[in-house]
């Protein structure tokens, strides 16, 4: 994992990271500053594509498809799960409102619904585009898809 974030910000790496974070910075900027009370589809997009743009500048040194995959998966499973979290915090803040730990459950329940909202989906675009792009340049470059 060390290797991992040296290689990010080594050489050439290093200018497409700083680029894809303040590009993604960027985008979800400016559906900030255009207001986010009512967000429209455009709202939307610019801002799932500004959080894949900065998940992407962690990830754009993978080479392998099987860790894109990977991570389509993990980001898959990510969002129900945090989805079902949301409605158990919800839930728990409800069935006991005058407690101590209400304030808790209703601040995790917004945490976890603002991760399986907003979070999680651009990270599975990434990894199915990154998926499809290592998959045909490893394709291209003739070697064994197996290995």
């Amino acid at each position: 994992m060390k290797d991992h974030f040296k290689l990010l910000f080594t050489g050439k790496n290093r200018l497409i990271t700083w680029m894809l974070l303040l590009l993604g910075f960027l985008a979800i900027g400016a559906v900030f500053i255009a207001g986010t009370s009512n967000i429209s589809p455009m709202g939307m997009f610019t801002l799932y594509a500004g959080g894949a743009l900065m998940i992407a500048a962690f990830f754009h040194i993978w080479k392998r498809w099987q860790y894109f995959l990977v991570l389509f998966l993990v980001f898959l499973v990510a969002v129900p799960f945090f989805i079902l979290l949301h409605n158990v915090f919800y839930g728990l803040s409800e069935l006991y409102p005058e407690a101590w730990f209400t304030g808790i459950f209703k601040s995790l329940e917004g945490i976890t619904f603002v991760l399986a909202v907003i979070v999680f989906p651009p990270g599975v675009i990434v990894g199915v585009v990154g998926a499809v792009i290592a998959f045909i340049r490893e394709k291209k470059s003739g070697e064994h898809l197996g290995d």
